[in-house]
């Protein structure tokens, strides 16, 4: 079950892992030469993340898959005591919000949901969405867009729309990136260095608000 997602996600990006992590060559092959860089590169991100995170558990004395297994397990209790990221939309659409919706007890927990994203792992709320959801069309935010980005490169959504993406992320081709100018948290509109693409909107300096920047998850 969970384990064995864990363990799959965490198995690194080596050899003939991208078809272990469902991204088979059937699909690539269905997309153009962009989106399929696209995918490629998303991938190799994830894996230079898990790399950096590797090193941190080995120094202190951890294989980077119990270290990451220990975060799951983590996201899982935090989305017991403070609730799903994941919601879902009146028009059909799953949101998929990021950090500061589960007021100040789940802040770290979205910290560790962060760490999980950034490799490209599942958190709690993105196995929510495979066992429950999988396929369903997704608009996500911040925190939200890294776990939809993933979600996607494996195959596993609907349309994405990932509005805010945090800053050295890249995400996988068919999904929708919208940045701002003024969001400290993709880098004020640097992200599209890594998406180009993305629809950049004008934004006030820091600003990151999924309704008043984004004018999505609006509730």
């Amino acid at each position: 079950g969970t384990m064995g997602v864990g363990n799959g996600y965490n198995s690194g990006l080596r050899g003939s892992d991208l078809v272990k992590a469902g991204v088979t060559g059937a699909a690539l092959g269905s997309m153009n030469t962009f989106d399929t860089g696209r995918s490629l590169f998303h991938h190799y991100a994830n894996h230079k993340a898990r790399e950096v995170v590797s090193r941190f558990a080995t120094k202190n004395g951890m294989s980077s898959a119990s270290f990451n297994m220990t975060l799951l397990g983590l996201s899982f209790i935090g989305n017991d005591a403070t609730g799903s990221r994941l919601r879902q939309a009146s028009n059909g659409f799953f949101d998929l919000v990021g950090v500061n919706n589960r007021d100040r007890q789940g802040w770290f927990f979205d910290g560790v949901d962060v760490v999980l994203g950034y490799q490209g792992l599942p958190t709690a709320t993105s196995l929510e969405y495979i066992f429950k959801y999988q396929g369903s069309n997704i608009v996500a935010h911040s925190l939200g867009a890294l776990d939809a980005t993933n979600l996607a490169g494996l195959g596993l959504t609907g349309s994405v729309e990932a509005n805010a993406l945090p800053f050295l992320n890249i995400a996988p081709g068919g999904v929708s990136v919208r940045l701002s100018t003024g969001d400290t948290i993709n880098g004020f509109g640097a992200g599209w260095l890594l998406n180009p693409g993305a629809e950049m909107l004008s934004g006030d300096l820091g600003g990151h608000s999924s309704c008043a920047v984004y004018n999505r998850i609006c509730r």
